[in-house]
């Protein structure tokens, strides 16, 4: 028997070895849909180009009724824009599209940065940050412009530094060796570079507590947690905490229907069946708390709802609307934040 073949169709041979033939729809001006199933044609592996819109579909289910059509859709880089006067003191970062999609800017992608810089210099240990005129300095807690750190030294060589926003230190070559195992380190607000188990008091500023000790020697630099100082209580976040890890901040959630969020969960999903509404617990108690919701599924919305007449961003709601977005709150005690 033999097999007639035209230009919307391919061959495929499955783990039996048999030999198909499957449908694509190559010439369409609407998108795929649920109804693009088996009945007509289409088998896991099928194409479907949307010429209207220049977008690839791929079938990733063909069950019937209930078909699932992937975009496949790569896009081309055509030039990049925005190119800074000179790149020194950007080794290590990536360009992307900034949130407000106005531009593009330079991001640290991966957890380690290395520079060279001659004055001022650094010792393993220190937290520093990046200033605004490119220059890398020790980070202060004593105003809002030095206090925002981004990592700490953890290998020198000469005038050559390596900085790390996350992951585990060794800081028995440092100054402030022997650490306290199991406390909490602070921007200092008194010595400049110094991680400090004293939250600093000065009102209004950020103090992000870099650094938690799992040793005497060693510790887990945990960057995205910046907090707001109080004068009258210390910082208790990572009280109760023993051993810590970077894993242990954060448990993994995967919802493909409705749900009500918890603290420090990373909410990923599934939302190919429909729209899905992520709920949020209440901020107000929670000072600090964060949650991620990440879109797994480039079909239909994720909504984030605030939880009763609380706001995001002042806002009763927050859309994801493309798949592998992301969006990151954390309470300020009263309403939630996107960080």
């Amino acid at each position: 028997m033999a097999l007639i073949l035209d230009n919307t169709n391919k061959i495929i041979r499955d783990e039996n070895n048999n030999i198909w033939a499957v449908k694509n729809n190559y010439s369409a001006i609407v998108d795929p849909t649920v109804n693009d199933d088996i009945t007509q044609g289409y088998k896991i592996g099928s194409k479907w180009v949307n010429n209207n819109s220049n977008e690839e579909y791929c079938c990733t289910d063909n069950a019937t009724g209930a078909a699932v059509w992937e975009n496949s859709t790569v896009d081309t880089f055509i030039e990049l824009t925005d190119v800074p006067a000179s790149y020194s003191g950007y080794s290590g970062f990536s360009v992307k599209v900034k949130p407000d999609e106005s531009g593009l800017e330079f991001v640290r992608e991966n957890e380690e940065v290395t520079f060279t810089q001659v004055s001022p210099s650094f010792n393993i240990g220190e937290a520093v940050y990046r200033t605004t005129g490119g220059t890398w300095a020790k980070a202060k807690a004593d105003s809002l412009s030095t206090c925002d750190a981004i990592g700490v030294i953890k290998y020198k060589n000469g005038d050559t530094y390596t900085v790390v926003d996350c992951g585990y230190v060794d800081f028995s070559s440092s100054s402030i060796y022997p650490l306290t195992d199991g406390g909490t380190y602070f921007v200092s607000d008194t010595v400049a570079g110094e991680l400090t188990t004293t939250e600093p008091t000065i009102i209004g500023y950020i103090s992000k507590p870099l650094m938690a000790a799992t040793s005497t020697s060693g510790g887990f630099i945990i960057n995205h947690r910046g907090m707001q100082n109080k004068n009258t209580s210390g910082y208790s976040g990572f009280s109760g905490y023993s051993g810590i890890s970077p894993s242990s901040l954060h448990v993994i959630a995967q919802k493909s229907a409705d749900y009500t969020a918890d603290y420090w969960e990373v909410v990923k999903v599934n939302s190919s069946g429909e729209d899905i509404t992520i709920t949020l617990p209440t901020a107000v108690g929670n000072l600090d708390k964060e949650i991620v919701i990440k879109k797994m599924h480039s079909s239909n919305n994720v909504i984030v709802d605030a939880n009763g007449a609380e706001t995001i961003d002042e806002s009763a709601s927050y859309t994801l609307t493309a798949l592998y977005q992301s969006v990151t709150v954390i309470s300020d005690n009263s309403n939630w934040i996107v960080i």
